[in-house]
């Protein structure tokens, strides 16, 4: 493997430490230089705030409207997938990105890193710097929980990095199958399942009411305007944050929740929506509004059976009222209580629907029918995938014939569990849970065993730039 002397580490409030520690165990004895988009809030970790690049790189691409360092179709995409970006007018969204690729790129250049180490991409500001990286043949990922607790895998965006088999993994494929089918099994990223949800729907909601005056402080204070993480409230309530209107919202979907399910019905658990894995993990753009595919497959499959709808205990209390609203609006639809155990509605369901999430990979696993929104970065196998959602009749006519394709076979489920076991390690990068939460597993220390160094190298080996 190539040897890195040189590592730019971007990170955030919260995850300073343990995101430090972890690389330099990557990388021991290198030069490590923490970076942030987010200023003041290092505590002590030295980290460089990029500001200083990307107000002076947006101030040249104001002044000429001729300066484009990215392609339209780069711009289309980077908007289209940044939570923040797409709420703005295009002009504004169009001078940032250019802006984020700019800054990210002299920075790469003049600190002559030879590595960047980020947080799983989640706007323009990430993606700009893998970008960046990538245009300069930098080697750029991050590392990600994964379904199979106590493993890890690294990935740029999405796509699985690295594979290791050994003789001996055999052995534990059964285990893992074991595990996954149960009904109540729960990835350990899993929040919102500690409490009752109307007392995690209070708690999510006076917890996130003073952020907008908060926001706008640190806006001011540090000269940071055009923030992505502290965004003025009429853009950063388009991601999930509570408010009094969703906590009645919220409140209204729980009470409308069955006691026994019907008898037939598909499966459409919510998803964390916006979110990495569906912005920047599913290759398609176009079924990548969470919320705009829900209610479209909703009323597309609603006519001809129950749609059966389960909030994701992380959104709870967070979720968008108004796409609520809409949603119990639509005939057939049926409510799931939020802490029902997921892996029981699978095992009961005609057809399971989503993203590539760990629903959808259990639902794999215990062997019934599945229709994927968006190609999964762990692979369809021979289920359907939609990849449009603007006809009614293709919705219905895609749904039909993954119905008709019948349960997903034994060797499919043995293939994704070889997949997904073989492009993981066991390890874990520290643990962090946002105020008042506790995720379903407790992950407090970091631990890099030798095979998760194996799996780096490998996915380092096999990176093309």
């Amino acid at each position: 493997m190539k040897e890195f002397n040189n590592i730019l580490l971007f990170s955030r409030r919260f995850h300073f430490t343990n995101r430090l520690n972890f690389v330099k165990v990557i990388f021991p004895g290198k030069n490590i230089d923490l970076w942030s988009d987010e200023r003041w809030v290092d505590f002590g970790k030295n980290a460089t705030w990029w500001g200083a690049y990307f107000y002076e790189a947006l101030k040249e691409i104001k002044k000429s409207t001729h300066v484009n360092i990215l392609s339209a179709l780069e711009v289309h995409d980077i908007i289209v997938r940044c939570r923040f970006l797409r709420e703005l007018p295009f002009e504004k969204a169009n001078e940032l990105a250019q802006a984020a690729f700019l800054a990210w790129s002299r920075i790469i250049e003049h600190k002559k890193y030879d590595f960047v180490f980020h947080q799983p991409i989640d706007s323009f500001v990430l993606d700009t710097l893998d970008r960046a990286a990538k245009m300069q043949k930098i080697p750029a990922m991050h590392t990600v929980g994964t379904m199979l607790s106590g493993r890890l895998r690294f990935t740029s965006r999405g796509e699985l990095s690295g594979n290791i088999v050994l003789p001996e993994d055999a052995e534990e494929y059964e285990k893992i199958e074991s595990s996954i089918i149960n009904v109540k099994y729960r990835p350990d990223w899993l929040i919102g399942t500690d409490k009752t949800p109307l007392r995690t729907i209070l708690s999510r909601t006076f917890i996130d009411m003073p952020k907008a005056p908060a926001f706008a402080m640190y806006r001011m204070l540090a000269s940071d305007p055009d923030s992505f993480s502290f965004a003025p409230f009429k853009y950063y309530k388009a991601r999930m944050h509570g408010t009094p209107a969703r906590f009645f919202a919220s409140k209204g979907m729980e009470k409308r929740s069955f006691v026994h399910p019907p008898e037939e019905f598909a499966f459409f658990p919510l998803q964390f929506y916006p979110e990495s894995s569906t912005d920047y993990w599913v290759p398609e753009a176009a079924v990548i509004d969470h919320h705009k595919n829900v209610l479209a497959i909703a009323r597309a499959l609603g006519k001809n059976m129950p749609i059966l709808i389960k909030e994701h205990p992380a959104a709870l209390g967070k979720r968008s009222e108004k796409f609520i609203q809409e949603l119990l609006k639509i005939p057939n639809v049926m409510i799931a209580p939020t802490l029902y155990p997921a892996g029981e509605l699978v095992m009961k369901s005609k057809l399971v629907i989503g993203h590539g999430s760990s629903t959808m990979f259990q639902a794999m696993v215990m062997r019934r029918p599945v229709l994927f929104l968006g190609s999964p970065f762990y692979g369809s196998g021979k289920r359907k995938v939609l990849t449009k959602i603007d006809d009614e009749n293709h919705i219905r006519d895609i749904a039909t014939e993954a119905i008709n394709l019948g349960d997903t076979s034994k060797e499919e489920a043995y293939d994704l569990i070889k997949t997904i076991f073989s492009t993981t390690a066991p390890g874990r990068a520290g643990y962090y849970s946002p105020i008042g939460e506790k995720s379903s597993a407790r992950l407090s220390n970091i631990e890099f065993s030798d095979r998760l160094r194996l799996l780096f190298e490998d996915a380092i080996s096999n990176l093309v730039l």
